[in-house]
């Protein structure tokens, strides 16, 4: 049963949107044996693209190493805001 497994975030989100918003697709996967392989999919495809998202926006932002020696507190701060970002922006692919 799938409620008894966690996937990771990525999973996690999609597998409420299909839940609320796509019942029958997921009922339907879920009949034919392919919901954990597509959960399994999506946290694997998701966790590699927030990495490189984050690299991304962290390189554009100039969340470097210097900064982190510098001002812990404002390197920490603006990671957060990173993590925060690339959160809600897959999310919202995620729910699609």
């Amino acid at each position: 049963m799938e409620s008894d497994l966690y996937y990771g975030c990525w999973a996690e989100y999609r597998l409420q949107y299909l839940k609320s918003e796509k019942p029958e697709l997921y009922q339907g996967m879920k009949e034919q044996g392919t919901l954990d392989a597509h959960l399994r999919g999506i946290e694997e495809t998701y966790e590699e693209k927030a990495k490189r998202l984050s690299t991304q926006l962290q390189k554009e932002q100039g969340v470097t190493l210097l900064l982190k020696n510098k001002d812990l507190m404002a390197w920490l701060k603006k990671t957060n805001a990173i993590d925060a970002q690339v959160k809600e922006i897959l999310r919202q692919e995620i729910c699609q």
